[in-house]
C-alpha cells in the first residue's frame, strides 16, 4: 500500500509539474518578445524584464508547487488504481450498454479520474500559456498598438493546439459520461431510466460530436488567422450543452415521463429490480407461505423443544449483570455481550458470551506503571445460558470464573489473556521487569507471543514511541528492557482497518472459544456504488460504528476476519469466492487472504450471519420482494420492518387502562446512526414452520408498508441461517389468510393487560424499574407464540437486572409468570390436551413459576433438573379463567357467523370454567349462572377474552358456604390473619 501510494504521488506530481514546466518553456520560446507602448502593456514589459534573470528559478518553483498540489492527492486513489489494474469479471452485463459489470466497478472509476485530472491540468497549463504569451508580447490587446489588438502567429498556433487538446479531452469525457448514466438518480429509482436513455444519452452523443468538431476547427486555425469560426463553434457548443444537456432532458422528464410514469419507466424499473436483488444478495431468497392459526396445548406439548430455545437472557440488558457478577474485580468490565451457540450437556444451546476486558476507567491504582505494565490485559470470557436463569432471575453462568473449569468442554479456555478486544484503546508494554496481573492480584504468566507487538530493542525505537504517545516513561522507565514489546493497536476494528482498509467492518465483533483460545470474529464486507442499475442501500437502521455507513449499491460479506485475543494475529478467511471484488484484492495481496480449508476445526460452527448486512437486506426486501414493475412503482403491496417495541414503558400513562407504549419510549442508544424506530434483528435457535431441526438464525418481522404506521399486523418474517450446512440462506415466511398482530401491537397489548403489575414493579420513586427484553417470535404448531422477558432493576448507578416476569402471547390471549413454564401453564394448562409441563428454561431451582404453577429446569447454579407432570386436576384458577376467555371469544365468533348452537355451547363452557376458577380460588363450590364472563386475573398473571378485572388468588382462602357466580364479582371471606376484607374475583 505504501509503495503504491508513493508511486502514484510521485508519478502524478512529476506529470503535473512537467506539464506546467514544458508549457512555460514552449510559450516563452514561441513568444515574439516585442516591447509595447500602452500603459498596461508597459507594466507587462517591466515584469518580463524583471523576471528575465530569475525565469528558470520561477518556472522550477511554480512547476514543483503545482506538481505537488495536483499530484499528491492522487495517492488517495490507490484502491481505484489497484482494482483498475487487477479486474475480475462479474459474469454479468448491464442491460443498456451490454458491458461486463467489472468495467463499471474496476475500470470506469479510474478512467473517469484520469480524464478529469488531465482536463484540469490542461486548463491550468492553457491559462498559463496565454498569460506568458501576453507578457512576452504574443498577444496585444491595446487599441493603440501599431496593428491594433492582435495575436502573433506562433502564439496562435500554440494556443489553438492547447484548446484543441482540451476539446479532445472533453470529447473523451462525454464518451465515458454515457456509461455513468447506469447509476443516474434522475428517475424514480437508480439507473438509466427513460429520460436518461431517450434524452440525456443522445445529448451526450451530440456534445461528443460538437467537441470533436471544435477540436478540428481549432487545429485548422493553426494555418488560418481567422478566429471567427472557432469562436462560433465554441458558442454553439455552449448553447448545445445548455439546451441539449440540461433543458431538453428536464423538459422530457417533466412533460413526457411525469404524465405517464408507470408505463414510461416500466422496463427500467424491471432492470432496477433485477440488478438490486443481485447486488444486495436478495436474488435467492426462498419464500414460504404459512397460515397462522390458533395454538392449542397439544401443539405446545409437541413443540416443547422449540419453546426450550426461547432466550430469556437479553444481551442488551444483561451487561450490567455480567459486570456485577462476573467481572472478578473493578479492574475488568464487559463492554458488550453477544449471542452464540455451544454444546452444553451434550446438546447445542444458545449462550450469551462476553470477553472480560480491562475497565475503561483503568485499574484501582491508576499509576502509569499499573495502567501500562501491570494491568495489560483482560481475562477470559464469561458465558451464561441464554434460556436458563437462576432462582433470583440472574444469569446462570457456565464459565463463572472465565478461565476456570467449565460445564462445557467446548468453552474451556487454556489461554485466557485478552490483549486485543473491543474496548482496548490504550497501549500496553509486556515482557517487562514488572509482573503482569491476572484477576485479584494473581501474577500472570509472562507474555509469550514473539510477534505480538513491536519490540523496544533500541533507543531509537523507545524515543519514537515516547514521541508517538507523548510519554517520557516509554523512554526512561527502568522495567522496560530490550525484550519488551509495545502493543498499541488493540481494538479489533482498528486492527482490521490497519491490515485491510479496503474492507468495511461490521459494527459488532464477537468473541468465540475455539481450541482453548479466545478469538474475535468480525465480518468484512466488500462494497461499491458502481453496480449498474442497482439501488443504493438504505442504511438508516445501522449502528454508528458500522463500516457500511457509506453510499453503496453492492455488498458482499466475503471475509470472516479472525483476530486472536492474545497475540493479535489477524486471519482473513474468504468465505464467498464468487465475489469478484474480493478476488481482485486476492490478486493484489496474494498472501493476505486464506481459504476456508485453512480454518481451525470448530471455527465455522460459530460463524454468524452478520447483523449489519441483514439490517440492510431486510430493509430493502420490503420493496424489492415485488417483481412486477407496476406493483413496485405503486408500492401498494410493499412491506416495512416492524416498529420496534419499547424497552421501557411510558410512565405518564402507565396508570390508565389504555396504556400505550410509543416507539419513542426507548432506552437511549447513542450508537445508532439514525434511529428509524424499526425492530432490531435478533439471533435465536428456531425450528422452521412445518418441522425440521432448529437452526441458529437472525430474525426480523415485517408489517404492511404505511406512511402513518397504522398497519401493525404481522405480514411475514425473514430469517438468515448461520448454520454451517446452509449458512447465508435467506428465508421469508409470508403469512397467508388472517394476519396476527405484529410485535409492536403485541407489546402494547401486554403493557395494557398487565398495567397493574407494571405499575407495581416499574416504580422509580421506590427504586425499581422494568426493562423489557426482546419480543421473540416462536413458531409453534400451526401458529405463533410470542415470548418476552421482563427485567426489574434498581435505579442505581450499578443495577443488576433480574428476570422477574415472562410473558407469552398466543392470538389474543396472554399470560405471565415468574418463569416461562409458569406463563405457558397459565395460558394452556386448562386445555385438556396440555397434560405435561413444558420444561422450557424456567427457574433453576424448580420452584413454581408464578401463581399459575410451574416446574423448572436446571441452571448454572448446580440445581437439579426437574420436570413436573401436571394433569387437569391441578389446573389453577388463572388457567381456568384463561380457558373461559377463549371459550367466550369462540362464542362471540360463532354468534357473528350465525351459528347459535356453537354459541350456546361455548357460552355454557365459559360459565362452567369461570365457576370452576371461582371454586378453586374460594375453596367452596360455585355455581355457574347467567352473565358470567371470562375476565382477567392480572395478579395471577392471566388475561384473555374481553371481560375484565383483577385479583390475587390465594390458596389459603376458604368460604364456608356455597356461592353462586353472578355478573360483576364473586366474594367470600378470607382467612388471612392481617385482613378481614373479603376476597373479590371480578368475573
Amino acid at each position: 500500500m505504501i509503495r503504491v501510494k508513493v508511486t502514484l504521488a510521485v508519478v502524478f506530481s512529476l506529470l503535473a509539474g512537467l506539464s506546467l514546466l514544458s508549457t512555460a518553456i514552449v510559450a516563452e520560446r514561441l513568444a515574439p518578445f516585442e516591447l509595447r507602448t500602452g500603459m498596461t502593456e508597459q507594466l507587462a514589459d517591466r515584469y518580463r524584464l524583471l523576471m528575465a534573470r530569475r525565469g528558470r528559478l520561477v518556472r522550477g518553483a511554480a512547476a514543483t508547487l503545482f506538481g505537488l498540489m495536483a499530484g499528491v492527492p492522487a495517492a488517495g486513489l490507490w484502491k481505484e488504481w489497484l482494482l483498475f489494474s487487477h479486474p475480475v469479471s462479474f459474469g454479468r452485463s448491464d442491460p443498456q450498454f451490454h458491458r461486463d459489470v467489472s468495467f463499471y466497478v474496476f475500470r470506469l472509476p479510474w478512467i473517469t479520474f484520469m480524464v478529469e485530472w488531465l482536463f484540469t491540468v490542461s486548463v491550468v497549463c492553457t491559462v498559463l500559456a496565454i498569460a506568458i504569451h501576453y507578457v512576452h508580447g504574443g498577444i496585444r490587446l491595446s487599441p493603440s498598438a501599431p496593428r491594433g489588438p492582435s495575436i502573433a502567429p506562433s502564439t496562435r498556433m500554440h494556443i489553438a493546439a492547447m484548446l484543441a487538446g482540451l476539446a479532445l479531452l472533453k470529447a473523451v469525457g462525454y464518451y465515458f459520461d454515457r456509461f455513468q448514466l447506469v447509476n443516474s438518480t434522475r428517475g424514480t429509482d437508480d439507473g438509466a431510466f427513460y429520460t436518461d436513455v431517450h434524452a440525456q444519452l443522445p445529448a451526450l452523443g451530440l456534445l461528443l460530436l460538437i467537441s470533436l468538431l471544435a477540436a478540428i476547427v481549432l487545429l485548422a486555425t493553426i494555418r488560418r488567422r481567422d478566429w471567427h469560426l472557432p469562436l462560433l463553434v465554441v458558442a454553439a457548443w455552449v448553447v448545445v450543452s445548455l439546451v441539449a444537456g440540461v433543458i431538453f432532458p428536464a423538459a422530457v422528464q417533466r412533460l413526457q415521463v411525469k404524465s405517464d410514469e408507470p408505463n414510461k419507466e416500466r422496463p427500467y424499473l424491471q432492470r432496477n429490480i433485477a440488478a438490486t436483488r443481485v447486488a444486495l444478495g436478495l436474488n435467492n431468497v426462498e419464500t414460504t407461505k404459512v397460515t397462522v392459526g390458533a395454538v392449542d396445548a397439544t401443539q405446545v406439548r409437541d413443540d416443547a423443544a422449540q419453546l426450550q430455545n426461547a432466550r430469556l437472557l437479553d444481551p442488551h440488558i444483561s451487561t450490567a449483570s455480567f459486570n456485577r457478577l462476573a467481572a472478578l474485580t473493578g479492574d475488568y468490565a464487559f463492554s458488550d455481550l453477544d449471542v452464540d451457540r455451544y454444546k452444553v450437556g451434550g446438546k447445542v444451546e444458545q449462550v450469551v458470551i462476553g470477553a472480560r476486558e480491562l475497565s475503561a476507567d483503568g485499574p484501582s491504582n491508576n499509576s502509569w506503571s499499573n495502567r501500562h505494565l501491570a494491568y495489560t490485559h483482560g481475562l477470559g470470557v464469561a458465558v451464561a445460558s441464554a434460556s436458563r436463569i437462576t432462582d433470583a432471575g440472574r444469569p446462570a453462568f457456565i464459565t463463572p470464573s472465565g478461565d476456570g473449569p467449565s460445564s462445557s468442554e467446548a468453552l474451556s479456555v487454556t489461554r485466557s489473556g485478552v490483549y486485543v478486544g473491543e474496548n482496548m484503546g490504550s497501549y500496553a508494554v509486556v515482557d517487562t521487569k514488572t509482573d503482569e496481573i491476572d484477576g485479584k492480584g494473581v501474577v500472570a504468566p509472562r507474555y509469550n507471543a514473539p510477534d505480538g507487538g513491536v519490540r523496544l530493542s533500541s533507543t531509537l525505537r523507545r524515543v519514537a514511541f515516547a514521541l508517538r504517545f507523548g510519554e517520557w516513561n516509554l523512554f526512561a522507565s527502568g522495567p522496560i528492557t530490550e525484550q519488551s514489546q509495545i502493543l498499541y493497536v488493540r481494538d479489533v476494528r482498528s486492527r482490521l482497518a490497519t491490515v485491510a482498509p479496503f474492507l468495511a467492518t461490521d459494527a459488532d465483533p464477537y468473541p468465540v472459544v475455539v481450541g482453548g483460545k479466545i478469538l474475535w470474529i468480525a465480518d468484512g464486507y466488500t462494497t461499491t456504488n458502481r453496480y449498474p442499475y442497482a439501488q443504493h442501500a438504505d442504511t438508516s437502521g445501522l449502528l454508528a460504528a458500522s463500516g457500511l455507513l457509506q453510499g453503496f449499491n453492492y455488498v458482499r460479506n466475503s471475509v470472516k476476519a479472525v483476530v486472536d485475543a492474545y497475540d493479535g494475529s489477524v486471519s482473513l478467511y474468504v468465505v464467498d469466492e464468487s465475489d469478484p471484488i474480493v478476488e481482485a484484492w486476492r490478486e493484489v495481496f496474494p498472501t493476505l487472504f486464506k481459504s476456508t480449508a485453512d480454518m481451525p476445526a470448530g471455527l465455522a460452527e460459530h460463524f454468524r450471519y452478520p447483523e449489519d448486512l441483514f439490517r440492510v437486506q431486510s430493509k430493502m426486501w420490503g420493496s424489492y420482494r415485488l417483481s412486477d414493475p407496476r406493483t413496485f412503482y405503486e408500492r401498494n403491496d410493499s412491506w416495512d420492518v416492524s416498529r420496534r417495541p419499547a424497552r421501557k414503558q411510558d410512565r405518564q400513562s402507565a396508570s390508565t387502562a389504555t396504556t400505550v407504549v410509543p416507539a419513542q419510549a426507548q432506552v437511549d442508544d447513542p450508537t445508532r446512526a439514525k434511529d428509524d424506530q424499526r425492530i432490531d434483528p435478533y439471533y435465536t435457535l428456531l425450528k422452521p414452520p412445518g418441522g425440521g431441526p432448529a437452526q441458529f438464525v437472525l430474525l426480523r418481522s415485517f408489517v404492511p408498508f404505511s406512511r402513518t404506521n397504522n398497519r401493525p399486523e404481522l405480514v411475514s418474517y425473514m430469517t438468515a441461517s448461520s448454520d454451517p450446512g446452509n449458512y447465508g440462506e435467506l428465508h421469508v415466511y409470508e403469512v397467508s389468510g388472517t394476519r396476527p398482530s405484529g410485535p409492536f401491537d403485541v407489546a402494547n397489548s401486554l403493557s395494557k393487560q398487565f398495567s397493574d403489575e407494571l405499575t407495581l414493579k416499574d416504580a422509580p420513586g421506590a427504586g425499581s424499574e422494568v426493562v423489557f427484553g426482546d419480543l421473540q417470535l416462536m413458531p409453534v404448531g400451526r401458529g405463533i407464540v410470542w415470548v418476552r422477558p421482563w427485567f426489574v432493576q434498581e435505579t442505581t448507578d450499578r443495577p443488576i437486572p433480574e428476570l422477574k416476569t415472562v410473558t407469552v402471547t398466543s392470538g389474543n390471549a396472554s399470560a405471565a409468570g415468574t418463569t416461562l413454564e409458569g406463563a405457558l401453564q397459565a395460558l394452556f394448562l386448562a386445555d385438556p390436551g396440555f397434560s405435561t409441563v413444558v420444561s422450557a428454561g424456567g427457574s433453576t431451582s424448580g420452584q413454581p413459576g408464578g401463581s399459575a404453577g410451574a416446574g423448572g429446569t436446571s441452571g448454572g447454579g448446580g440445581a437439579t433438573p426437574s420436570t413436573t407432570a401436571t394433569t387437569a386436576t391441578t389446573v389453577s384458577p388463572e388457567a381456568l379463567l384463561a380457558a373461559a376467555g377463549r371459550a367466550k371469544a369462540d362464542a362471540a365468533a360463532a354468534l357473528k357467523a350465525g351459528d347459535l348452537g356453537t354459541y350456546q355451547r361455548k357460552i355454557d363452557e365459559a360459565y362452567s370454567l369461570a365457576a370452576q376458577a371461582a371454586s378453586k380460588a374460594l375453596g367452596v363450590p360455585v355455581t355457574a349462572g347467567p352473565g358470567v364472563g371470562a375476565g382477567s386475573v392480572t395478579g395471577g398473571s392471566v388475561t384473555g377474552g374481553s371481560g375484565g378485572g383483577s385479583s390475587s388468588s390465594s390458596s389459603s382462602t376458604t368460604v364456608p358456604t356455597s356461592t353462586t357466580v353472578k355478573p360483576g364479582s364473586v366474594q367470600g371471606p378470607t382467612t388471612s390473619s392481617d385482613s378481614t376484607a373479603p376476597t373479590t374475583i371480578n368475573a
